[in-house]
């Protein structure tokens, strides 16, 4: 399986975020933040190239998510795939955007030959907001899931049984409590539709493992309030070191290959 079917965190963070996937030869993106320059050159670092994006699936509208678009669809044919409340927000604020992307209700399939990628509601403070499952021959194979303020009993079931995921480790409670941000951004991170911290984003990854999952890519971690260190260790000390092999961290600013 491993030869048709490649997933790469190309950057994760909050000035941008970008997944990969190709699947029998059907490439598209996940999210498409930070800048089409950086988009473009992490893919050719990883051999791709950006002509051969078919489609680029947006999680929500929110500029780390969405801002390189402008640019990127210059440079590709790609359709873009956002929910219609977050696609009319978007398209507000870039212009440019407007006729380019396909809107769909908050759950939807695509499917692309053996290929389906499923969307499933998430709790943030955006306009909308969704995550995504993707089915290699009626197999889920990854799923991606950040910014939510927490896993319901729903996304979780959708989650567990995957053979790959993507979750969202953002902030370590402490250094986010003492850190510097104000008030009312601390409020809001730590709020049901704000961001998971390291240890709720432990007790998911242990559900994940007990459910068969194979490898995680812990993601979307603050700058001011997180390290790759810190956030994995919180995970590992929850799931046990036995499984520290499987447990991987996506950077901010280089490509992470999960698969």
């Amino acid at each position: 399986m491993s030869d048709a079917i490649r997933i790469v965190s190309l950057f994760s963070g909050s000035k941008g975020n970008c997944t990969y996937c190709s699947f029998d030869g059907y490439e598209f993106l996940i999210d498409a933040g930070g800048s089409a320059k950086k988009i473009c050159d992490s893919l050719s670092a990883i051999g791709v190239s950006v002509g051969s994006i078919s489609d680029i699936f947006i999680t929500h509208e929110h500029t780390d998510h969405v801002s390189s678009l402008p640019v990127l669809l210059k440079r590709t044919d790609a359709v873009v795939h956002m929910n219609s409340l977050s696609a009319k927000y978007a398209a507000r604020k870039y212009p440019a955007l407007s006729g380019r992307i396909c809107e769909h209700p908050l759950i939807y399939e695509h499917v692309h030959g053996d290929v389906c990628v499923r969307s499933f509601p998430l709790s943030h403070d955006s306009v909308s907001c969704v995550g995504y499952v993707v089915l290699h021959k009626g197999e889920k194979i990854f799923a991606t899931a950040t910014d939510t303020g927490y896993i319901s009993s729903d996304t979780l079931g959708l989650l567990c049984g995957c053979r790959y995921v993507s979750c969202e480790a953002n902030h370590d409670v402490d250094m986010l409590l003492f850190g510097i941000y104000p008030p009312y951004l601390k409020e809001r991170i730590l709020s049901s539709r704000g961001h998971l911290s390291n240890k709720d984003c432990a007790s998911l990854v242990h559900s994940l493992l007990d459910s068969g999952c194979e490898r995680i890519l812990l993601s979307h971690l603050s700058e001011e309030n997180n390290t790759p260190d810190i956030a994995r260790r919180e995970v590992v000390r929850e799931c046990g070191e036995y499984v520290s092999e499987k447990i991987y961290v996506a950077s901010q600013r280089c490509s992470t290959v999960l698969i």
